[in-house]
C-alpha cells in the first residue's frame, strides 16, 4: 500500500499537495509537529482525525476515482489545507 506523509505545524500542512494513484488503497501518515491540536478532516470523504501536539497518526483511504479531494485543519480552516490529487 502506498504511504504518503504530511506534517502539520501551526495550521499549515506540508506538503500542501500530494498525488496518489487512482483506484488504489493508500495511507496518509500525519504528524503534528506543533504544540496545538489539529483536526485533519475531509468533508467529501467523511474522514477526520484529531491529533494533539506532537502526536502521529494515519488514515487509510480506499481507492478513489480521478479528481482532487481536499483535507483541511478544522481548527485552522483558513490556512491548513491539503489537496489530494488522484490520477
Amino acid at each position: 500500500m502506498p504511504v504518503f506523509s504530511i506534517k502539520a505545524l501551526g495550521g499549515i500542512f506540508e506538503p500542501a499537495t500530494i498525488e496518489v494513484p487512482a483506484d488504489t488503497r493508500f495511507k496518509i501518515e500525519i504528524e503534528n509537529v506543533g504544540t496545538d491540536p489539529i483536526e485533519f478532516e475531509s468533508s467529501e470523504l467523511r474522514l477526520e482525525k484529531v491529533l494533539a501536539g506532537g502526536a502521529k497518526s494515519y488514515v487509510v483511504i480506499n481507492g478513489l476515482k480521478p479528481g482532487t479531494y481536499m483535507f483541511f485543519d478544522d481548527f485552522h480552516p483558513n490556512t491548513g489545507q491539503v489537496h489530494v490529487v488522484v490520477k
